[in-house]
């Protein structure tokens, strides 16, 4: 038996998206440590086998669970989660459920085609693109009392973005979904 034979039967694209996975969670994690605080061992020991699992099982929740564990570690952790820092470990968190989304769209052996890589690369420029605009408002009103409407402010904004990302990606859904569709293996029929 050689370790080869122990590692899974993944295509290059897979090992490619799974190492994404595996690593975006654990980039932004240790991006507190630039702003100066240390996570425990605690912490490390559960963000990183959470992410390991995430890369393993893309399709389950384990990488929206890793997601959720740097988010709340940075929200929580760091005495400055406003640090600099917070952008890079956006984007790599982006990363992270772009490639789980690619890693989970078909069997383990399955090479994404080029359409749903694109498709999919988009989304997450689209997503990261904000990111600078939005740490400068919440930097800009760090100090600031909270106004009691804010919450109900930041819900409206919220599902006001999920409704213009539903109607722009749905107007170039049908585009995009008719080149992704035609790259897919024609079903064997068997299993039915």
């Amino acid at each position: 038996m050689t370790l080869r034979s122990l590692l899974p039967r993944w295509s290059r694209a897979q090992w490619l998206l799974r190492s994404v996975v595996l690593a975006g969670p654990l980039l932004a994690f240790a991006g507190t440590a630039v702003e100066g605080t240390v996570a425990g061992v605690g912490w490390t020991v559960l963000v990183l086998v959470v992410a390991v699992v995430a890369a393993l099982l893309p399709s389950s929740a384990a990488p929206m669970l890793a997601i959720g564990l740097v988010i709340g570690w940075w929200g929580g952790g760091p005495a400055d989660p406003l640090h600099p820092a917070v952008l890079p470990a956006g984007a790599a968190l982006v990363a992270t459920h772009v490639a789980a989304m690619l890693a989970a769209s078909g069997p383990p052996g399955l090479t994404p085609s080029r359409a749903l890589v694109r498709l999919w690369l988009r989304r997450g420029l689209l997503v990261c693109l904000p990111l600078p605009l939005v740490y400068a408002v919440a930097r800009g009103v760090a100090g600031a009392p909270e106004p009691p409407y804010v919450w109900t402010a930041g819900l409206v904004a919220a599902l006001g973005t999920v409704l213009v990302g539903e109607w722009a990606f749905g107007r170039t859904l049908g585009r995009d979904a008719d080149g992704v569709v035609e790259t897919r293996p024609p079903s064997t029929g068997a299993g039915l």
